[in-house]
């Protein structure tokens, strides 16, 4: 998920040529101009999503606000589905909106782009219904669909999508008229094999191979893969005693089904004992891996040695079982691939036993994860958490559909609460969270933990009603259990929530207990509740006691400092301008906020950048900026925090100062160029607005004017 929402779309480049389907691609492209939804519909490995995906960028001029592909073939859980769109779109999920509001919101707005659903069969009533939704209350969108079954919903337009023809033009294959599938094979064929010919000694054993493979494109590409060690004749004998076989076990499966499940059983037998054992275990995984994962989970001593995985994936990558991903360390199986791979697994009676290592893995990562979060690696672990999103989701599903593992599943979704909270994920968080408290209702010292990550998630989304429920039925159970840990927490939770409510005494006691137990505590809690330290310096500033606050600020800076920690520290930079701005030292306040922002961008934290700008506006007049920039920067937070939140957080705190900086700058310039200024500010993406709020060089947008640098402390 992107920082800002991007007009140009999402679309990945082609990462091989296109062949054929001219007749296709402009039906498809017809339909699309005729109709709002159009799905593309057809058997496994036909190429659908290719067929879509180039249609979409043929067509992409025809949609000034982009062309957005959300891949759905990874997703289970059909509530997502809304979420799982939004992520494609750029969206961050800060609201405590549904997700479907959220989507609804923001493309109602008069935009008009083409949403690409890609993979839907397995979610086909949760489509119909976003679909509908969404061509109801966006009258500017269009939506093409990819599945293996039509999606049933209102004005839908089916095209099936036929294999590839493999009859040759009335000249021959070799006067160059090949037909569809012979010209693909041919170029996959020259890719494995670059001295690979179509000629007159092997051109009807090539079209007989082609026509024995329905012209499927998946099977034509794991047929040319095994050009590498046999003979395109070798290759026709060994697919016709494969089909043969299957053809004498299941004669009542439609004939392009048995033709791919040959395909894939014949390249199945091709494998060594080994490469098949890992590709079946392999299927566990949701979306791409990593090798360290696919060793932690799939190696089993005596059978398969966590040693041989590095080498028996890439040779799953040289036969096309595995894709290496453009970055060269993760890898993905195609839908059907894995499909194939998760039956095997199933007759070898091995699903759970691979499952249960699964979700150990994601939680042994979720728990490495925690503890590292404040350090040097922040960043990573904020990208990789980001990576694992897929898998996070299949271990947590699996956990929840199974009674014995809903308490590892409830250990890890507590144990991800810096995932919810700082790396974009809040609103999906919160929907785990609940479910699995529901799932799990008797007390204990991960439901605590559970309790209090709802708590925060929900203050973080304005939710504060909420937020207080869940950090009382925590203290109550800690209480209950003799949890300190979790107790500290709760009292922690309750005092954000007085903050943002504006009760800032009941806060400051809340906080205070918190942080008397902060030194007496074990590094992993300290990383939640440092937290507090930030807040109580928020606190103190708005009590009016700015002077007290920047000693307890500066300190948690150094702290920060000394850990390598930048989540956190931007948002001490964050209240030290505050507390600067209320000294009446302008600049030093301007410099801290500016700071605070270079780091936000990096985590993609929105609530945090909205918050900051919305702050750097109330300091426009006074630091000797033009009063148009107040309307430009808060127009710029307003808009983003519409779109991801509830605007300030519904917080009197955030908001007495944003009505009195706009009343000033209103009466400096005049209501119409106050205007102006704002819907200027509104067309910003946050990147762009944080480029203009720091006036950074080499950032998209205008650079705002200049301050004087002062460095704050150990900021």
């Amino acid at each position: 998920m992107s920082l800002q929402w991007r007009r140009e779309g999402n679309l990945p480049e082609e990462s091989t040529s296109f062949v054929g389907r001219e007749g296709v691609l402009r039906l498809v492209g017809q339909a699309l101009r005729s109709h709002r939804l159009v799905t593309v519909t057809g058997c496994g490995g036909v190429g659908k999503t290719r067929v879509a995906l180039r249609v979409a960028r043929q067509a992409a001029e025809l949609y000034p606000d982009g062309v957005w592909l959300a891949e759905l073939g990874h997703l289970r859980d059909p509530s997502l589905v809304p979420r799982q769109v939004g992520l494609a779109l750029g969206l961050a999920d800060v609201s405590a909106r549904s997700d479907l509001q959220v989507l609804t919101d923001f493309l109602a707005d008069g935009k008009r782009l083409l949403l690409v659903l890609d993979t839907c069969e397995h979610l086909l009533g949760a489509v119909a219904h976003l679909a509908r939704t969404l061509l109801e209350s966006a009258p500017g969108i269009r939506i093409l669909a990819t599945s293996r079954s039509p999606l049933d919903a209102a004005g839908e337009h089916l095209i099936e999508i036929s294999p590839l023809t493999t009859t040759p033009g009335p000249a021959g294959a070799l006067a160059g008229r090949p037909s569809e599938a012979v010209a693909l094979f041919v170029e996959r064929a020259r890719a494995i094999v670059p001295q690979f010919v179509l000629g007159s000694h092997n051109v009807h054993e090539v079209e007989e191979l082609c026509r024995r493979l329905d012209g499927i494109p998946l099977a034509l590409e794991l047929a040319a893969v095994r050009l590498r060690g046999l003979s395109v004749a070798q290759i026709l004998t060994l697919l016709e005693q494969s089909m043969a076989v299957l053809e004498a076990a299941d004669r009542t499966a439609p004939e392009r089904h048995r033709t791919l499940r040959a395909t894939l059983g014949w390249s199945h037998e091709l494998c060594q004992p080994a490469e098949r054992l890992l590709w079946a275990r392999l299927s566990v995984f949701a979306g791409d891996f990593d090798l360290y994962a696919a060793m932690r989970v799939c190696q089993d001593d005596g059978v398969l040695e966590s040693d041989e995985i590095p080498y028996l994936l890439e040779s799953l990558v040289h036969k096309s079982i595995l894709i290496r991903g453009p970055e060269g360390t993760r890898y993905r199986m195609l839908d059907t691939v894995r499909e194939y791979g998760a039956l095997w697994l199933s007759r070898l009676r091995d699903t759970g036993r691979m499952r249960r290592r699964h979700l150990a893995h994601y939680l042994q990562l979720a728990r490495r994860g925690e503890l590292e979060w404040m350090g040097t690696g922040q960043v990573l672990w904020f990208e990789r958490m980001r990576q694992e999103t897929s898998n996070i989701r299949a271990a947590i599903d699996y956990s929840l559909s199974e009674p014995g593992q809903r308490t590892v599943g409830l250990d890890l979704v507590s144990s991800l609460w810096f995932m919810w909270v700082a790396c974009g994920f809040p609103s999906e968080g919160r929907h785990y969270l609940l479910r699995m408290l529901s799932a799990c209702p008797d007390p204990s010292p991960a439901r605590c933990r559970a309790l209090w990550a709802e708590a925060y998630v929900a203050n973080g989304q304005g939710d504060l009603t909420a937020a207080v429920n869940a950090a009382e039925r925590c203290l109550a159970e800690a209480r209950e259990l003799g949890d300190r840990d979790a107790k500290i927490m709760a009292i922690k939770m309750l005092g954000t929530s007085a903050m943002l409510t504006g009760d800032f005494g009941a806060a400051a006691r809340h906080l205070g207990r918190a942080i008397t137990y902060l030194q007496d505590l074990d590094e992993p809690r300290r990383v939640e509740l440092l937290a507090a330290v930030v807040e109580i310096g928020m606190v103190t500033t708005m009590r009016g006691e700015p002077q007290e606050a920047l000693s307890t600020l500066e300190e948690c800076l150094r702290m920060c400092q000394e850990r390598g920690e930048l989540w956190l520290r931007s948002y001490a930079l964050y209240v030290l301008a505050l507390a600067y701005h209320r000294l009446g030292r302008v600049e030093e306040a301007v410099e801290a906020a500016r700071s605070a922002l270079r780091i936000k961008r990096h985590f993609s934290d929105v609530l945090g950048i909205v918050m900051t700008l919305d702050a750097l506006s109330q300091m426009v007049v006074e630091v000797g900026w033009p009063a148009e920039m107040v309307g430009e920067l808060q127009a710029a937070a307003e808009v983003n925090w519409r779109e991801y939140g509830l605007p300030l957080m519904g917080s009197p705190m955030l908001t007495d100062g944003h009505v009195q900086a706009a009343d000033q700058a209103i009466a400096l310039i005049g209501p119409a160029a106050h205007e102006a200024a704002r819907a200027r500010g509104s067309r910003m993406g946050l990147l762009e607005a944080i480029a203009y709020a720091t006036g950074d060089a080499g950032e998209p947008g205008r650079a705002g004017p200049a301050v004087r640098v002062i460095r704050p402390g150990a900021a």
